[in-house]
């Protein structure tokens, strides 16, 4: 998969160009809610497990800490439980800034973006308050 997030890295990107997964429709990485949800992540790990840089891909992943999908054939649930890393639902939107914004942008709905995050709506609705807040924050010391 191609899509990143901007965190620090010194792992570098693995060979995307051997990845199973260039060779795969890449809405099977990136299922959308509903009962389709669990057969596509089954899928995309079985991609995943037959692929020449899951590894790579996996290690990439974590030290990315990318915020949606199938990479190396473990969800953003069993990457967060593997990292050991235990964030309110809100925190892991407040985390995920960046991408969640450009989601927006793109008119993607917040229901959908909650969905892929693994979090509550609600919880996504007050980390976009908390977005708007550091905005007016920010252009308040600006000027």
């Amino acid at each position: 998969m191609t899509a990143t997030t901007s965190h620090a890295t010194t792992t570098a990107a693995p060979r995307w160009e051997y990845a199973l997964c260039a060779q795969t429709d890449p809405d099977l990485f990136f299922p959308e809610g509903g009962a389709k949800i669990s057969n596509a992540v089954q899928q995309a790990k079985q991609v995943c497990g037959r692929c020449p840089i899951r590894r790579a891909c996996l290690s990439w992943a974590l030290e990315t800490r990318q915020p949606a999908g199938i990479w190396g054939g473990m969800s953003e649930k069993e990457r967060r439980v593997l990292l050991g890393v235990r964030l309110s639902q809100t925190e892991v939107c407040m985390e995920h800034q960046e991408w969640i914004e450009k989601q927006i942008a793109a008119g993607v709905s917040q229901q959908k973006i909650a969905d892929r995050l693994g979090v509550a709506k609600a919880s996504l609705y007050r980390a976009l308050i908390r977005f708007e807040e550091e905005r007016v924050e920010n252009a308040m010391r600006a000027a």
